[in-house]
């Protein structure tokens, strides 16, 4: 089997404080990408990605060649009171 290999640029991670995205940020920067890692919390930048405004800023400010969309809502509980947004 083949695999097609590209260089993945310039490489925004969204979710980068959570259990899957702070593993990916681990793992891109220890094998030299240029990440910038995001979270509602932190991270190199503060994005939250439930907000259009705050998505629409951070992607004009800046140019990524991958986005690796990991942010999410962990569970019901965490937004009980808005259930929509989850």
């Amino acid at each position: 089997m083949t695999v097609a290999v590209r260089d993945i640029g310039r490489v925004l991670v969204t979710g980068a404080q959570g259990f899957l995205g702070s593993a990916l940020v681990v793992f891109l920067r220890a094998a030299g990408a240029d990440v910038l890692a995001t979270d509602v919390t932190g991270g190199d930048r503060s994005c939250d990605v439930t907000r259009f405004d705050a998505v629409d800023r951070l992607m004009r400010e800046d140019h990524f060649d991958t986005v690796f969309h990991c942010g999410a809502v962990s569970g019901p509980m965490v937004l009980a009171d808005r259930p929509l947004e989850i």
